[in-house]
């Protein structure tokens, strides 16, 4: 045998030069023949000669994307050259066509490239879509592709979006009647009048009240979105011990390969809305009349001069006797009355309802709309006649006539439909009304006065105070989420008379109109305010004594951890007041005044390291939510779970809302306790 070797060298080594040159001949060939294969692979049609994929290439010759070639996008580099033959020859080739495309293949210049940069477009019409969103961050805690939309599997087309995808992501885990995103992230605030089951009426003005869709659209999607197992052993064999690890999963299949949604996940159809049966508010069994203006109080519509506004009773769908529960044979008129009994409101349903309070306010809106009519009733009487009696004629007194004509219809509308069926209607009806007045007389003489109006009707503020927050008080302590600071209503309001609707609007409930600049006139600009009035979350997370979970082994709070300027320097001697701008960029400069050179990009890159803390931290503690969440599926105990989830959220939100920078020892310790806690939840959940 090893003579056979030593022979067989020693003809290598002789014919070394005739052996070479064969060599090169038949890799010559080889790959010429392989580069026939990858030359001839730029030809489209060439692809269905190996693989299943006519109908994948009847649609491509159909679609925007015809010009070009397969391997413009299905990319293949030199190990395509160099094994075609031999997979062709061998038959070890897949024939079912299957391929991943990068993002960075769709993006590059002369294709795709500034699509992310154009903002938000719309799809089939009517759907808000932006790719930036989609793209350049995290969905519900995942990492998305190009094709995760636009996928190959659409019939009739090619790479094409198919809504099936898109609902998978918006409505697997919903409630129902809900999505995961919320409607207006697609559809926007509607804007169109409606009509349904003979109702017509405006979104904006339920939108304005804060009802939620569910509300009327009770059902909005079909199907669970759920991965069953089977789909997975159509891929793998007994490969079951990540099921259920959802980031993981999605990392591996839709990250790092394109795996499409549905190839997983059973199918969620939404189109088919499922709405809630109109109100009935059936007024005229009681009073009598076609359109009752009780009813169409409560509904809000019908007003002259003054838009749709729904009681907030009628948009949670409360009937009339929702609140007139109680059967009185003595009463007659004012009530809600039926075959010769009346059935009055019962002030305890108030308090059932929406609890203590309540009661009393509904006396305040009877008091109150009693008397705004009562003082109305002459004011209206005495413009009437005066224009009556006016000499002038023409147009000037026909459009005056007819001003006078909506504020009586106004009027009794209010007095006729008793406006504490709809407080809120009731009382722009009034204001309309004392305008239509003041309009009209102007028309006769333009010098008129305008008639008198008392606090609740001649000023914007008066409406809150006196119909609800003198009764309910308001919150005594708020964080606004602008400036992650504290607010106290009663120092703006009671102590300094600011109104309500320097902040908010009048039009719609809780909606803050003020921006953070507003703020700045007064607080920055007069030198008697303190910071810490607003920022003493701020302050106390300085001196190391906002709270927080970890650090020492047998407390659980933290102790006082303060920063070594916490009492030496003021907030002042940092941030410019005149300034707009309080980022740590803006106030590095200072540090240099009186630390030396060198501090000012220490500083930067102390708020760099906290920034990547807090998001990787985030990112483990949605990944441990998700888990908590299928646990919880799973009927597994997770009190636990839940204990250790809250008290890492908690030590987070405290480094956001008060910028770690100002403590930046204390704030590490946090992230690191909350991290440790992230990391003792999986741990918990295995058990």
């Amino acid at each position: 045998m090893i003579n056979l070797i030593k022979s067989l060298g020693r003809g290598i080594i002789t014919h070394r030069i005739p052996l070479f040159q064969l060599f090169l001949v038949v890799a010559g060939i080889f790959l010429l023949i392989n580069a026939t294969f990858f030359i001839a692979s730029f030809n489209p049609k060439s692809c269905t000669f190996c693989h299943y994929m006519q109908p994948y290439y009847d649609n491509w010759k159909t679609s925007s994307h015809k010009d070009i070639s397969c391997v413009k996008c299905h990319t293949y580099g030199l190990r395509f050259l160099y094994v075609s033959l031999p997979t062709y020859i061998a038959g070890t080739y897949d024939p079912r066509p299957r391929t991943e495309i990068e993002n960075r293949v769709c993006m590059k210049y002369g294709c795709h490239s500034e699509r992310i940069l154009k903002g938000k477009v719309r799809f089939k019409g009517s759907i808000i879509f932006d790719h930036k969103d989609h793209l350049g961050k995290l969905r519900r805690g995942l990492e998305l592709r190009c094709t995760s939309c636009h996928s190959q599997i659409v019939q009739g087309k090619h790479i094409a979006v198919t809504e099936k995808v898109c609902y998978v992501c918006h409505f697997k885990g919903a409630a129902k009647g809900q999505s995961a995103t919320a409607c207006p992230s697609c559809h926007g605030m509607p804007t169109k009048i409606v009509e349904h089951e003979g109702f017509t009426f405006s979104h904006e003005s339920y939108l304005n009240l804060g009802v939620a869709c569910n509300q009327c659209h009770v059902n909005i999607s079909e199907g669970s979105g759920d991965v069953p197992k089977e789909r997975c052993f159509s891929c793998h064999i007994q490969r079951m011990e990540e099921y259920g690890h959802s980031k993981f999963l999605h990392d591996k299949h839709v990250k790092e390969h394109k795996v499409d949604c549905l190839s997983c996940h059973t199918e969620i159809k939404h189109g088919n809305i499922q709405m809630t049966k109109p109100l009935e508010v059936t007024c005229e069994k009681c009073h009598r009349k076609s359109h009752s203006p009780q009813k169409e109080m409560y509904m809000g519509t019908s007003g002259k001069g003054v838009r749709d506004i729904p009681s907030r009773m009628f948009a949670a769908q409360v009937s009339c006797d929702g609140c007139h529960t109680s059967v009185d044979y003595t009463k007659a008129v004012g009530t809600l009355s039926m075959e010769g009994k009346s059935i009055v409101v019962e002030k305890k349903a108030c308090v059932i309802c929406h609890g203590k309070g309540y009661d009393l306010m509904l006396e305040d809106w009877k008091k109150a709309i009693d008397n705004e009519v009562k003082i109305f009733a002459p004011l209206l009487q005495i413009a009437e006649e005066t224009i009556q009696q006016s000499g002038k004629g023409g147009n000037a007194l026909t459009k005056a006539k007819d001003l006078l004509k909506d504020a009586r219809f106004n009027y009794t509308f209010v007095k006729e439909g008793k406006g504490v069926h709809n407080i809120e209607y009731a009382v722009r009806l009034l204001k309309a009304a004392a305008d239509q007045i003041d309009n009209a007389m102007k028309l006769r003489n333009k010098d008129a006065m305008p008639v008198a109006r008392d606090a609740l009707i001649g000023t914007p503020d008066n409406y809150c105070m006196t119909l609800c927050h003198a009764r309910l008080g308001m919150p005594k302590k708020m964080i606004f989420e602008n400036m992650t600071l504290d607010f106290t209503h009663e120092v703006h309001s009671k102590d300094l008379g600011i109104g309500c609707t320097r902040c908010h609007s009048p039009e719609k409930h809780k909606m803050r109109i003020i921006e953070k600049e507003g703020c700045m006139n007064c607080h920055h600009k007069q030198r008697d305010i303190e910071c810490v009035h607003c920022h003493q979350t701020q302050k106390l997370f300085q001196q190391g004594s906002v709270g927080g979970y970890g650090v020492f082994p047998m407390e659980r709070i933290l102790k006082e951890m303060p920063d070594a300027m916490a009492e030496r320097v003021k907030c002042k001697d940092c941030h410019d007041l005149t300034q707009k701008d309080h980022s740590i960029a803006s106030i590095k400069n200072k540090c240099v005044g009186c630390h030396g050179k060198g501090y000012d990009d220490k500083i930067i890159q102390w708020e760099k390291d906290l920034l990547n803390a807090q998001s990787n931290l985030t990112l483990k503690l949605t990944e441990s939510k998700g888990k908590l969440v299928q646990a919880q599926k799973d009927m597994k105990d997770t009190r636990r779970a839940e204990e250790l989830c809250h008290e890492a959220e908690t030590n987070l939100r405290l480094v956001e809302r008060t910028n770690g920078v100002h403590n930046l020892k204390y704030a590490k310790i946090l992230l690191e306790q909350a991290m440790a806690r992230v990391n003792q939840i999986q741990d918990v959940l295995k058990q």
